[in-house]
């Protein structure tokens, strides 16, 4: 069977060509069309396409933009319209998720009801589609993915929403009812948890959790905050030791099978035209992160990042790049961090702080893990991290959890971060407006712990901050008779960010 190979080009540049060695992708057959290879052969190429978006051209590097990560080098202009909040359509993760639908809806149709595969098939593609909701709002989705159907209708977000929703529950359901007892998962097919079907289980329930929590400022759809409560009584039955994640002992050095930004870097993507944001830096350097000297470089022994966007000003000096070197080249789908940062976030809306600390202290562990560091010491950092001392109250509990989810992150979950700064507007949005007449300010005593407008796109929509991609415009609206109108621009907000931006 055949998973599309995408080939990523700018101008005459190869970007990336998905990994294709014989056990992940077979490309010579097509998956609609099972033919004699066995349906399960289809997973591992799934799992391989859903996970490499997550830190894939767009989600690695316009949402590292948008997340004030990165910001734009002065010396070149790859990411100048992600700065300037000018169109960003995510093309490429778009036509990915298409093909590892296409390959899920294979798997799904092609083993038995009782079998491992299909509630593996079920629960990836839910992750997929809320991502690709998530990303753009009203998509095709009742009638996707049907060779009959040329032109599918545009579904509304919130209709997609309820049918996750519904999907997940019978899932879960059906798990704990015994359903899927039938074949095991080969280990050999599956990269993400090896064939063992009580991780996906929990990969389903964390899953759950999190497109209940999208809607969390939603009322419409999904639980209640005391019902999240109560759903996670029994943290054991969620993801809080083990990633779901692509592992990097997975990649080669092989152009083609390497982990994505070290596919970039033989066209020196990152090198040339991304340095570190003050926004990331400053806050971080509060704690002096140790997690922050992983992923870029130091600059006489400090990390240290230009103004956001602020390209045209010919005096960025001396700062971080990426630290090649010490990234940790998993990729996380749902990390053990989201997790439990999720965790914290119900108990401290439900006003329960002593088990929110628990929680958010789990979570940054579990991130200080992944980067290898084994010292806790930023937990006891009045100025940083230190929940005792920071977390006084509701608000402040929010805002902290806020501000440490997206520092974790940071070179993991790009995607993620995008949405859930997005849903809960933390960080916060400082209320310094960049200008020349600001710079200087901003330089001298940056607001740390909060995101400043783009200098280059402080005028573009009246310091409105991107929201959600455009449609992709030659794979999704051009030959479709169905297809809407485009989105007037990047600030057309998915229905579940409905919460006034926090100024600070």
């Amino acid at each position: 069977m055949k998973i599309k190979k995408l080939i990523y080009t700018s101008a005459a540049t190869l970007l990336l060509a998905l990994p294709s060695c014989e056990k992940w992708l077979d490309i010579n057959h097509n998956p609609n069309n099972p033919e004699t290879v066995a349906a399960q052969s289809l997973v591992a190429g799934a799992e391989m396409i859903a996970g490499y978006n997550q830190m894939a051209w767009e989600c690695l590097f316009i949402d590292g933009v948008w997340n004030q990560y990165f910001t734009q080098k002065q010396t070149a202009s790859q990411f100048k319209t992600a700065e300037q909040y000018y169109a960003q359509e995510f093309s490429y993760y778009y036509a990915n998720s298409e093909s590892a639908l296409l390959s899920l809806k294979t798997i799904n149709n092609s083993v038995e009801e009782n079998s491992g595969y299909k509630f593996l098939s079920e629960v990836l593609s839910i992750y997929i589609w809320q991502n690709m909701v998530d990303t753009w709002g009203d998509i095709p989705y009742s009638e996707a993915l049907n060779d009959e159907i040329t032109s599918p209708r545009f579904d509304a977000a919130t209709d997609i929403y309820k049918d996750l929703l519904s999907r997940i529950d019978m899932a879960i359901t059906n798990y704990e009812n015994d359903v899927y007892n039938g074949e095991s998962i080969n280990e050999n097919n599956d990269f993400i948890f090896e064939g063992d079907i009580e991780q996906w289980y929990k990969f389903a329930n964390s899953l759950k959790l999190k497109l209940n929590l999208r809607l969390s400022e939603y009322s419409e759809l999904g639980m209640t905050m005391a019902e999240m409560l109560s759903f996670i009584s029994d943290e054991s039955k969620f993801l809080t030791e083990d990633n779901a994640q692509i592992s990097s002992n997975i990649w080669q050095t092989k152009s083609s099978k390497q982990y994505p930004l070290d596919e970039y870097e033989n066209g020196s993507f990152a090198k040339t035209n991304i340095v570190a944001s003050k926004t990331f830096t400053e806050y971080t350097n509060l704690g002096d992160d140790p997690r922050a000297k992983k992923i870029f470089s130091a600059v006489n022994g400090k990390i240290e990042g230009a103004l956001q966007g602020d390209y045209q000003n010919q005096t960025q000096g001396n700062v971080s790049a990426l630290n090649k070197n010490e990234l940790v080249k998993n990729i996380p789908l749902i990390s053990t961090w989201e997790v439990y940062f999720n965790f914290a976030e119900i108990y401290a809306e439900n006003e329960d702080l002593a088990n929110a600390k628990t929680a958010y202290e789990n979570a940054v562990k579990q991130s200080l893990d992944y980067w290898g560091i084994s010292d806790y010491s930023i937990l006891t950092n009045a100025n940083y991290a230190s929940w005792d001392d920071i977390a006084t109250d509701k608000n402040n509990a929010l805002r902290l959890i806020g501000l440490q989810r997206w520092v974790a992150f940071a070179m993991t979950q790009h995607n993620e971060a995008f949405f859930t700064r997005n849903r809960t507007k933390y960080p916060a949005l400082s209320s310094i407006t960049p200008s020349d007449k600001t710079r200087d300010e901003l330089k001298a005593n940056f607001p740390a712990g909060n995101f400043i407008i783009s200098f280059a796109g402080v005028e573009t929509y009246a310091g409105e901050m991107p929201a959600s991609a455009v449609y992709p415009l030659n794979t999704v609206l051009a030959r479709n008779i169905n297809a809407p109108s485009q989105k007037s621009n990047v600030t057309v907000k998915i229905f579940w960010d409905t919460k006034q931006t926090i100024k600070e």
